[in-house]
């Protein structure tokens, strides 16, 4: 789901991940997230992201939630990110 969002925000207007292993491949997404955020300062988009990790994640060795924190505190408001956390 994070791939797409990356790669085609114009696909959907509302996005949701749930559990997402933003730790695969040593966290290539996050260089993924970085080229997103240049691309979408110029274009005037509004996203919905919904981004969760559970409980029972805590504690894992590849630090799920953690990650999905660290993610999660940027979201897409008209072109911006904006910090939530």
């Amino acid at each position: 789901m994070l791939h797409a969002l990356f790669s085609r925000p114009q696909a959907f207007s509302t996005y949701v991940a749930g559990s997402p292993s933003i730790h695969w491949n040593k966290r290539a997404i996050l260089e993924k997230e970085q080229q997103f955020f240049t691309r979408m300062e110029q274009e005037l988009r509004q996203l919905s992201i919904l981004l969760a990790a559970g409980q029972l994640e805590q504690g894992h060795p590849r630090r799920m939630t953690e990650s999905a924190q660290e993610m999660g505190g940027a979201t897409l408001i008209l072109g911006k990110p904006r910090n939530t956390c």
